[in-house]
């Protein structure tokens, strides 16, 4: 299975881009940027948010015995923590993610071409 996806991703653009150069891990080289710190505030606080809502939204359902607060209230708030999490990786990672995920790729293709080569 490992093979079929690395002979289909190899033909593609992409995967034609990726073999064709070295990742560039210069990005890690430099010194990081203020969104770096930023995304990752923010990530650090979308887990913060989502505990403690989930902590004083489960004790207010219980203490006044409406489920229905939590079922509503815990919607309400998975949506904002999911919508400060994806902005705090958005911030910290977008350059980041794109030289990790070539990288990644380069070696996948890498392995598993010569793989299909040698059982050939």
């Amino acid at each position: 299975m490992a093979q079929g996806l690395a002979g289909w991703l190899a033909h593609t653009k992409y995967g034609r881009k990726v073999l064709a150069a070295q990742a560039d891990f210069s990005a890690f080289r430099r010194r990081p940027p203020f969104s770096l710190y930023a995304g990752l505030v923010l990530i650090a606080a979308s887990y913060l948010m989502g505990w403690a809502a989930l902590i004083l939204g489960g004790y207010l359902a219980v203490e006044g015995k409406q489920p229905l607060l939590l079922a509503l209230g815990a919607a309400g708030v998975f949506l904002l923590v999911h919508l400060v999490f994806v902005a705090g990786v958005w911030l910290a990672g977008a350059n980041y993610a794109a030289v990790l995920l070539h990288w990644a790729t380069r070696k996948f293709l890498l392995k598993h071409i010569e793989d299909e080569t040698d059982t050939a």
